[in-house]
């Protein structure tokens, strides 16, 4: 928390050093980023057999810098926007399917996926997108197709994003992550509920939120796992920009 402040605190510094008192340039500089820059805490719950739960620290943006938008393990670059439709490249951390290497099965690496999304404002804070993206690290080597519905609201100082949403995972996807010898993983879908509430106060914020897959027979008949539920709880306070 207090390295994100100091860091733009020094972006700041470092600008008005380099381009003397020129008070426009910083505000530009200002202006190229916003949203909470924190220190968080993640409580995550595998549905990998003899897996245990996951807890650590890590650092949490849920905001922008320049035109890319940052929402924890995921990351946007607007293309088009015309306050209604929007375009944008899309890229994020597969994490929530990731497992070390055990005697069921070797290790299931963390995916970088690279894709776009197209997107409309409905209204009301409400807004609709769809995103393809593809394996580009050389884990699993295939798709996800995206879908989802999300509301923002505000009650004074008070935010709730609430989302909803249904990917498509290919068969290559799903047979990386929980395939076995015995077992042939096929294309499926998975049910994605997201709920993150922040909270400001002058120039910090405090968040939590939570994200929850429900996955479908296509991988609760597999070995490796023991249900079809997967969840990620997080928490943290940073600073407000």
């Amino acid at each position: 928390m207090r390295q994100i402040k100091w860091l733009v605190i020094c972006l700041l510094g470092w600008s008005s050093l380099a381009f003397g008192n020129d008070e426009s340039l910083i505000t530009k500089v200002k202006e190229q980023v916003s949203g909470v820059w924190a220190l968080g805490a993640s409580h995550q719950v595998s549905n990998y057999k003899g897996v245990d739960s996951q807890l650590g620290l890590t650092p949490l943006v849920f905001g922008r810098l320049g035109p890319v938008f940052i929402e924890a393990n995921r990351a946007s670059y607007s293309i088009y926007r015309d306050g209604t439709w929007f375009g944008s490249l899309v890229g994020h951390i597969r994490n929530h399917q990731y497992k070390e290497a055990d005697e069921l099965s070797g290790e299931k690496k963390r995916a970088l996926e690279l894709g776009g999304q197209i997107g409309r404002r409905l209204g009301d804070g409400v807004a609709t997108r769809l995103a393809l993206v593809n394996d580009v690290s050389g884990a699993h080597q295939s798709y996800e197709l995206d879908w989802q519905l999300y509301k923002r609201q505000f009650f004074g100082d008070l935010a709730l994003l609430t989302a909803i949403g249904v990917q498509h995972q290919s068969a290559g996807l799903v047979d990386y992550y929980y395939g076995t010898d015995t077992f042939k993983g096929e294309a499926g879908q998975v049910i994605e509920r997201e709920a993150i509430a922040t909270y400001y106060w002058n120039d910090w914020a405090a968040f939590a939120g939570v994200r929850y897959y429900q996955f479908g027979d296509n991988v609760n008949d597999s070995p490796l796992v023991e249900g079809k539920y997967t969840s990620n709880l997080f928490s943290g306070i940073g600073f407000s920009l």
